[in-house]
Order: structure tokens, then sequence, then C-alpha cells
């Protein structure tokens, strides 16, 4: 792996380059809330600081009855793959987006993401989420019921068949994000793989479960079929947390508990090009030649945490296809999400860059 100096350096030559993305397939309007923890005034209030506290709190309550009250202090967009397009447009890559932002028009907050992107397909509405922001974490609320327009199906009656083989053929890198809650994913990771096998273009695949918690072990091991299946027509990098990665390493029978092992036995059980776990504090990856820890920029009071893992698939993939190794596109990953937490948006290329300079450097001088 290159020093950080070396990496800054490629960022610098190739900033210019501009990788294609077809990006997918949710959307959601996220409400960003504060948590009501005591208020003195109607405009004086003290928030709940962790996800601990608010468990507490409700604990108490236990056959009883209580109020919580919910402060937004932001309504943006939201998905998984709206934010992750959104950052890889803000990066200079062009676009390509296939998910939930609009029906008959485009929803308003999405307006000038659409208008950013090379080639913008929306299915149905935007879900909404309520996103209860912490210092330690986010607890997501979310109103699913448009994502069961997203099929496979409808992504071909939308775009065409020969329209999608010619995105795909084009494209350097095509995300799947928010297998969870688009119950129809494993037929469009299907779909997809069909026409890959007929173009013969390997693009990279980032694929996103988004916390596979309350679904079925069955389901769980399905998805990873195809996803090694994928693998056969492209380059696939699998990203979880640290909690998705405990649960895919139960489904696939082993437990281990350093981070960069269990990556590296991910990716081989899957036959994958690479698996990638972030949490608060940095990422590993574990890939066909081997895998590392990068510790990353880690702030314990976040501005906007929301967002920050789809940050960091994006910062990541953009490493990736600015020529960096698995390894070392961690260091593009943790420091896009670094940013996005500590100024509430995603960097372009020059603040990614500087943002990079300036966490190294400081490391340097501590």
């Amino acid at each position: 792996m290159r020093d950080w100096v070396q990496i800054v350096d490629v960022l610098e030559k190739s900033k210019q380059n501009k990788p294609r993305a077809l990006v997918g397939f949710d959307g959601f309007v996220d409400e960003i809330c504060s948590v009501v923890a005591d208020r003195a005034t109607n405009k004086a209030f003290k928030k709940v600081e962790t996800i601990t506290d608010f468990a507490t709190r409700l604990a108490k309550y236990a056959g009883l009855s209580m109020n919580i009250e919910l402060v937004p202090t932001q309504i943006k967009l939201g998905g998984n793959a709206p934010i992750m397009a959104n950052c890889l447009s803000t990066l200079g890559n062009e676009i390509d987006f296939i998910g939930a932002i609009g029906k008959e028009a485009i929803h308003p907050l999405f307006k000038e993401f659409h208008d950013a992107c090379r080639k913008c397909y929306s299915i149905t509405e935007p879900g909404h989420t309520d996103a209860l922001e912490f210092n330690d974490g986010k607890i997501m609320l979310g109103k699913i019921d448009t994502m069961e327009d997203i099929n496979w199906q409808a992504i071909v009656d939308f775009i065409g068949y020969e329209k999608l083989i010619e995105l795909t053929s084009q494209t350097d890198l095509i995300a799947f994000n928010n297998w969870t809650l688009i119950f129809a994913m494993n037929d469009i990771i299907a779909g997809f793989t069909e026409i890959l096998s007929q173009t013969k273009h390997k693009p990279y695949i980032y694929l996103d479960l988004t916390d596979p918690t309350k679904r079925d072990k069955q389901d769980i091991r399905e998805a990873l079929y195809f996803i090694s299946e994928l693998q056969k027509v492209s380059k696939v990098m699998l990203g979880l947390n640290k909690n998705e990665s405990l649960i895919i390493a139960e489904v696939l029978k082993f437990s281990e508990e350093d981070l960069i092992l269990r990556a590296k036995k991910i990716q081989q059980k899957l036959n994958i090009f690479a698996c990638v776990i972030h949490d608060l504090k940095g990422a590993c990856s574990g890939h066909e030649e081997g895998g590392e820890w990068v510790t990353g920029p880690y702030t314990p009071t976040p501005k906007l945490s929301t967002g920050a893992g789809d940050n960091f698939n994006a910062g990541y993939c953009y490493g990736i296809l600015q020529g960096l190794s698995p390894e070392e596109a961690l260091v593009t990953g943790v420091c896009t999400s670094g940013f996005y937490v500590r100024n509430s948006h995603s960097p372009n290329a020059e603040e990614l860059i500087s943002f990079i300079n300036s966490f190294y450097q400081n490391k340097i001088e501590e």
C-alpha cells in the first residue's frame, strides 16, 4: 500500500477523469431529528445525546406510556442510492441513476440531484425516513411502502431492455443499494448478471445490504448466492458495517473477531473481488491480495451522521475508479465520510484531497 502522499498524488493526477457509475435503487426523503430529553421553554431544550440514553429512557416506560418529542433539524434527500450517487457526482463522476425520487414529477428535494445526473430514471415516489441523530449513531424510522414498486420487471418496462444493455456496457461501476428494504433485489441482481454475461463487459460492482438484521437468514443466504454468481461476470465489492459483517459471518457459519480476517474470510467464502468492513473509527478490506485496516478521522460530535456510510461507500468506489488498490481506497472512503460528518455535505475532489492532506499531516504532528 502506498503512503498517503502517494495516494494524494494519484488523486491529483486523475481528478479530471470522469468514470461512469450506474447507481440504484431506492430513494427516501430524510427528516433529520433530535430527540428531546428536557425542555426549558418553547425554544430551549436539551437533546438525548446517545442511543444508550434513549434506550434507557424507553425502558423506564415499559408497561406505561410516554411522549417522545422530535425536533426536525433538516430535511434532505435520502436513501442509500441517492446519497451515494450524489457524493460520487460531487466527486466528479458521471451518474446514471435508477430509483425512487418521484413518479409523476421529480420530488423537489431531488431536483438538483436529478439535474446533475447524466441519466435519471425514477420509477416511483420516494419513501420517508425520520432519522433520529445521536452522538454515537442514528436510528432510522422508515416508511417503505413505495419500495414495493422497485423490481426487475418494472426497471425493464421503464427503461427498456436494450437501453439497460447500453447503460451496463458503458459504465465503470454498478452500485446496488438497500437490499434489505427492496425485497426484489435478488431478481434485480440476477437481471444485471444476465445482461453482463451478454455484454462481456466487467465493471466494478458495489453492494450495500443495508442492515439485514430483520431479514430471514435464508433470504440472506440466497442474496449471497446471487452475489457470488455476479462475480463471474464482474468484480464484486461487498460493503458492510461492523454489525452487518457479524450477520454475514453467522450466515456463512464462521466466527472471527478480527475485522481484517473477518473481511478476508467473507471475501474468500463468496469468492468475490473484495469485502469492505467499516465502523465509526476506520475500515478494512479483505481482497485477493490480502487485507489491511485504515484508521479514519473519527469525531465524537458529528454534525450529521445519517448518510455517513453511503459517503464512505462513494469515497471508497471513487478511489477504486481513480486507480487505487482495494486497501488504498479505504483512505478515500474514511476521509469522504469524515469530511461529510463534519460539514453536513459531501466533498468535491479538491475538498477530499485537502481533507486527506490535513488529516494525515495532523497525525504526523501528534
